[in-house]
Formats: C-alpha cells, sequence, structure tokens
C-alpha cells in the first residue's frame, strides 16, 4: 500500500507554482454543489489529493468514462453507492452538502472557473458541506434551500472537517438555569470574587469549629470535679513530710509588681511617697488592732492629710486597693477604740496608717506599692497597689498560699482633739473606698465623724459599721455580709450579691428641732443640713441582695419625714420591722415562702400626737399612685386583684372612744386609711423569694 504524501506536510502543494495544479470539475458535473467551487483547502486531505489526480488525468484522457471513474462524486458512484443502500439499509455516514444560492449579480460563467486555481467566493450565507449520522428514512432528503443575502460573496477560508466558528453550534449551555446573559455576568462574578468568597468560606468553617471545640470544653468542664479540701490545706496530711498544697502546682508562686499591668489607672491619681516602710513596734498601741503571728514580718508607713480651713476633711478622700496583695483591713477609729491610738494621732491632720503584714521571702518593694495619692479634681487619699497574678499566671486568690501573700491593715484616724470631746465631729465632704478584696471597719463614730457622702465598693469583703452618720450612702459588695446603724438624712442604698444585710437604720431631718437622736456639735455643717431640708423631707432607702436575709430595723422616723423603702432578696428570709411614726401603703410578697403580717400592738405611748390612739392595720387593694414605688416594681390594681404571691395594705394611727369604761377602735377601711394618709408620701415595698416574709408595724 502506497500512502500518499501528506498535503499539510507539504509547502508547495497549493502554491501556483506547483507542478500539479488544482482544478475542480465543472459545476455541471456536479450540480449538486450549485455554482459553487471548492477547492483542496476546503476539503480533507485525502479527499484534496484524490480530487488533484482525478482532475489532472480528466484533462490527458478523452475517454469520458474513465475521467469519472475513481471520483467518489461521479455520478456512476452515486448509483453505485445509492444501490449499496437498497440492499443494505443501515445508518451510516454520508455527506450532505446543502444548496446554495448565489445571487445572479454575483454569478460567473461555469468556463471560468475551470481554468482558475482560487475557487469562486461564495455568499456569506451559504453553507459548508457538513459529516453526521444519517439515517435511511433520511438518506435522500434533500438539504433546504436557503436564500444567500444580497451582500458581496465571501471567500471562506474555513475547512470542511473543521468547525467554522469557534462557538458551539449547539444550544447554549446555562447554570442555575439562568439566561446566557445571566450566566456570563455570574461567571464574571466568580472569576473577579472567588478568592474572597473561598477566604470567607474558611473563615466560617474555622468559627465553626471553634464554636463546637468552646462547646465542647464548656460541656466537659462542667463534669470537672472540683477541688474537696480548701485549697491553702495540704492534699495529704500522712505523706511523710512531703508538701503538695494545691498552689504549689505549676509556676512561680512569686508576686512582681509591674507598673504597666499593676499600676494606678488615670481615673485612679498619681502615685507618690510610696514605700516609706519603718520597723514594727511591738510595744505600740497598734496591738490593740490585731495579734501578730509567730513568724510574721511586720512594716509601717503613715501618710497625713492637713484639714481645711473649716476644721472639714480633704474636699475628695479616697482609699484605693488593687490586686492580689491589697486583702486586709481598713478601720475607721471610732470613740470606743483603744485610748493610745486616739491619743497618737496628729492634730490637725488627718493620720492615716498602713501595717503590712508578711511571710514569705520576697521584699515588699519587689511585691507591691503602698503610696499617697492624688487627683486632677484635687482629691487626696492612700492606694495600695499589688500584681493582678503570680509569676505561674494564677490569678485566682483561692489558689495562692495566704503566707506567700502580703495583708494590710489601714487606720484612719481623726484629731485626739476630736476624740476627747474638745473639738466637733469632723465633717467628710466625700468619703470614698474602692477594694478588690478588703474587709471595711466604722467604729462609733457618732460625735466623730460625719460623712456628706460615703461610696463604698467592695469587691470581695464584709462591712461592719457600730455607727454611721451620713447623708447620702452607696454601699456595693461581693461575697459577704453588711451589717450596722446607719444616722441617713437622703438616702442609702445598699446592694449585696452572696451576702446578707442587718441594717438599723434611723432617719433624721436636721430641720426638725425635736428630733435630737445624733448630737451634731459641727455648727457649720448643721446649718448646711437644715438649709437643704424642709417640712416634707424625703429619705429613700434601698436594701438588695441576690442571695441572703434581709434584717431592717428603723429605729427612729421623725414625722416631718416621708420614708421610701424597697427591699428584696432574691433567696432568703426577710425581716422588716418599720418604726410606729410609719403611716401608710405598703406591699408584701413571697415566692416559695410564707408572708406574716402580725396584728399591730396598740402601743398608745408612742402616738406622736399624744391623743392615745392606737395603732391599726388595714389590709386589702390598695391605690398605687403613678409615680410611685409600687408601680415602678409592676403592682397596680388588676393585679393585685387576682395575685397569689403579694399582699398590700395600709398601716395608721386609728381612734380610740371611751365609753361606759370601754375602749372602742374605730377601724378605717383601705381606701379611707389610705386616703387619710396620702399626704404624708411614705411607702415601703418588700419583695422576698425563697424564704419567709415578715413585716411588723408596730416596732416590737
Amino acid at each position: 500500500m502506497i500512502i500518499p504524501p501528506d498535503p499539510e506536510k507539504d509547502p508547495n502543494i497549493f502554491s501556483p507554482s506547483s507542478s500539479t495544479p488544482s482544478l475542480v470539475p465543472a459545476p455541471s458535473e456536479h450540480s449538486y454543489f450549485g455554482t459553487a467551487s471548492w477547492d483542496g483547502e476546503s476539503l480533507p486531505p485525502y479527499e484534496g489529493r484524490r480530487r488533484s489526480r482525478i482532475s489532472f488525468a480528466a484533462d490527458q484522457s478523452s475517454d469520458t468514462r474513465h475521467t469519472r471513474e475513481g471520483d467518489v462524486f461521479s455520478d456512476e458512484n452515486a448509483t453505485h453507492l445509492q444501490e449499496m443502500r437498497e440492499r443494505n439499509p443501515r445508518p451510516g455516514l454520508g455527506v450532505v452538502i446543502p444548496t446554495t444560492v448565489i445571487n445572479p449579480a454575483y454569478q460567473q460563467s461555469p468556463g471560468s472557473s475551470l481554468g482558475s486555481v482560487t475557487p469562486t467566493a461564495t455568499g456569506p450565507n451559504a453553507s459548508l458541506p457538513s459529516f453526521h449520522s444519517t439515517h435511511p428514512a433520511h438518506s435522500y432528503a434533500e438539504s433546504s434551500i436557503v436564500p444567500a443575502s444580497n451582500t458581496a460573496p465571501v471567500a471562506s477560508t474555513s475547512k470542511l472537517w473543521e468547525s467554522p466558528s469557534s462557538q458551539p453550534s449547539g444550544p447554549t449551555r446555562r447554570i442555575l438555569c439562568l439566561s446566557p446573559a445571566a450566566s456570563r455576568a455570574l461567571y464574571k462574578w466568580w472569576k473577579k470574587w472567588r478568592t474572597w468568597v473561598l477566604v470567607l468560606l474558611v473563615v466560617i468553617l474555622v468559627g465553626v469549629a471553634l464554636m463546637i471545640g468552646l462547646l465542647l470544653g464548656m460541656h466537659s468542664s462542667k463534669h470537672d470535679t472540683g477541688v474537696a479540701i480548701p485549697p491553702w490545706e495540704d492534699n495529704n496530711s500522712n505523706d511523710d513530710g512531703k508538701k503538695s498544697a494545691i498552689w504549689q502546682q505549676g509556676g512561680s508562686p512569686n508576686l512582681t509588681y509591674v507598673e504597666s499591668r499593676d499600676g494606678p489607672s488615670f481615673t485612679d491619681g498619681n502615685l507618690t511617697n510610696c514605700n516609706q516602710f519603718t520597723s514594727y513596734n511591738h510595744s505600740s498601741a497598734f496591738s490593740s488592732l490585731f495579734t501578730p503571728f509567730t513568724i510574721t514580718t511586720i512594716s509601717t508607713t503613715r501618710f497625713t492629710f492637713p484639714l481645711q480651713a473649716n476644721g472639714s476633711a480633704p474636699s475628695n478622700f479616697f482609699f484605693n486597693g488593687r490586686g492580689l496583695g491589697s486583702s486586709g483591713t481598713i478601720t475607721f477609729l471610732g470613740s470606743e477604740g483603744d485610748e493610745g491610738l486616739q491619743q497618737e494621732a496628729g492634730e490637725g491632720v488627718i493620720t492615716v496608717d498602713v501595717i503590712v503584714r508578711y511571710a514569705g521571702p520576697q521584699a515588699l518593694d519587689d511585691m507591691m506599692r503602698v503610696c499617697e495619692m492624688a487627683r486632677n479634681d484635687g482629691g487626696v487619699g492612700v492606694g495600695i497597689y499589688s500584681p493582678r497574678r503570680t509569676d505561674g499566671k494564677v490569678s485566682n486568690p483561692l489558689f495562692i498560699n495566704p503566707a506567700h501573700v502580703p495583708t494590710s491593715h489601714i487606720l484612719i484616724r481623726v484629731p485626739p482633739s476630736v476624740y476627747a470631746g474638745a473639738a466637733p465631729a469632723t465633717y467628710f465632704p466625700h468619703l470614698e473606698y474602692d477594694f478588690d478584696q478588703m474587709s471595711v471597719r466604722f467604729g462609733d463614730l457618732e460625735g466623730v465623724a460625719d460623712m456628706g457622702l460615703l461610696d463604698i465598693s467592695n469587691d470581695c469583703g464584709g462591712l461592719d459599721a457600730a455607727y454611721v452618720s451620713l447623708k447620702c450612702g452607696n454601699v456595693l459588695s461581693t461575697g459577704n455580709d453588711v451589717k450596722g446603724r446607719w444616722n441617713v438624712s437622703e438616702e442609702l442604698y445598699m446592694n449585696i450579691s452572696d451576702g446578707s444585710i442587718s441594717a438599723d437604720v434611723i432617719l433624721y431631718d436636721p430641720s426638725d428641732t425635736p428630733d435630737n437622736s445624733t448630737t451634731l456639735q459641727d455648727r457649720d455643717y448643721a446649718f448646711y443640713r437644715r438649709g437643704i431640708s424642709s417640712s416634707d423631707k424625703v429619705i429613700t432607702t434601698r436594701f438588695f441582695s441576690s442571695s441572703g436575709y434581709l434584717d431592717i430595723r428603723y429605729l427612729h422616723h421623725p414625722t416631718t419625714v416621708s420614708l421610701s423603702s424597697v427591699i428584696a432578696t432574691l433567696r432568703g428570709p426577710i425581716f422588716l420591722r418599720l418604726h410606729p411614726n410609719y403611716i401608710g401603703p405598703f406591699s408584701a410578697k413571697t415566692l416559695w415562702g410564707e408572708l406574716r403580717i402580725p396584728t399591730p400592738s396598740p402601743v398608745p405611748n408612742y402616738d406622736p400626737m399624744h391623743e392615745n390612739r392606737c395603732r391599726s392595720l388595714a389590709l386589702g387593694i390598695i391605690n398605687v399612685p403613678t409615680n410611685s414605688s409600687f408601680a415602678q416594681y409592676g403592682l397596680n390594681q388588676s393585679m393585685l386583684g387576682c395575685s397569689t404571691d403579694t399582699v398590700t395594705g395600709v398601716a395608721y394611727w386609728a381612734t380610740v372612744d371611751q365609753k361606759d369604761g370601754h375602749q372602742r377602735v374605730n377601724t378605717l377601711t383601705v381606701e379611707k386609711a389610705q386616703a387619710s394618709v396620702a399626704e404624708t408620701g411614705n411607702e415601703v415595698v418588700v419583695m422576698g423569694a425563697g424564704g419567709d416574709v415578715e413585716v411588723i408595724i408596730d416596732g416590737s
């Protein structure tokens, strides 16, 4: 078998100077081509070579039969192929050449195309032959005649076996059933933003993984068993002297002060005169404050703050304690304090002593700062700043050996002449405590100190006040109890978390001269308090606890003072004892507990008008004023009418008629009793949960 040369590799096969010219047969011999002529470039390679050889042989021979022999497009071969299709009607490959109609204006004579090496141009809409599978049922179907446009024909350079266009001839493939334009727009958008979309997907997957891990960690931590013994005790007492305390597991227990981490904030103030420690004198009067341990290093430092010209303390006097080493006690020495401590204080100044106790191996200068402080607003005070965590990254004080942590005792004293009664009580316009963990103690300050505004914020530590006289007080404490006696002239707020409140409250009206429940010797201060008071004065008290009992007693209540009080706890009992001078509405509520409002005793000797009236109580649905504390805490007539956990009533003084040696008490209904005492403005709201509630209105 002789393999003819490949025309694709022969550069001269289609050249005009080629020895074998490419001639095409006359159009009349192939009527199915119409008037169009085709060159070898428009046919497959093997057909181009075949046509060239046949055309050249036709010119050399005079025999017509031999001219058509070997031509696959001849009439004889066409007849032969037709007979073979009739014998074997199977699908096969055929050549379907659509009929092309050329505008007569652009047609040429057959003779002009025979001698031309260049093929005749075809119309722009002429279809080229295409190879496809045919079926016998359509083997005799003729191609449809498509009229050509009137435009000039353009020579086609595409080959029959090549696609005439780079675009697919079939229907356009759509994305997500979108139109082609929308699909292209979506593709362009995806090509532009696919990187960011992938990044976003990765971030979402990472976030989901972190969330799942966090939830699993929280779930597993709930099942972790806690420490069964106090963390400062040894794990095992029978380990042959080998101590393995919980806090010794891990890194170093040392405390190292870092100014950038442990120092005061901008609002706290600036530190001056830091760590001026002196050795402790065991024979000093400080020994009455505490009993030192056997192996303990005690250091002291003292700060003095001059009194103002009017004899009062600095306008803003504050104490700050931050960090693990700020634990201890702060004591305001009262009239019952040790006489030696009273006499050691300086005259004309407020004396503050800081006593630091430490049993560890470190130096105090490396562990903490005990300094005098000053603020931009003119406030002065004392600050104790220590590390917020150990060198081993432990920040929970329960996991630290107390012997390795310094503790402090802060002592505040007024001039000795005040303790001796030779000078009036020292007035503190604003006294502020802000501690992380410190117990607060106030001695009996009656005749010693009067507070204008007292602010106490203690994250961990209790409060014990023997007697404190103040205009406004705010106490915020966590994790311990609060108890004391408070002489209040305007307002007192206490909010305790996980602790109980035991308070004896004295309501004081400086403008009421017969009210001598407290003796204030500071004339300027007494004049100031009288100037801001009025006959219809309202004193506000609030006592809140998240978990703990509340025991509130009102020891004194002038008739010129109206009381607005709210007492609430989320868990624990409540005991409230109102002064007999309280007349007005009240409400008592409890969940998971019992409510007791006993019938009051007559107590006619407590009648402020000395008319031998009888203390009385009317229970029922009260009228709830719009702006009252009852309305603020959700009480109204419709709710009270169907309530299963709230009881309301009115406390009042009932007149007594004497007739025939018998006493007859003129009781009132709730509506009449509330109307008779409406001008007083008194209101008391009690809300309990998880415990009993008891309200007594006769002062017993």
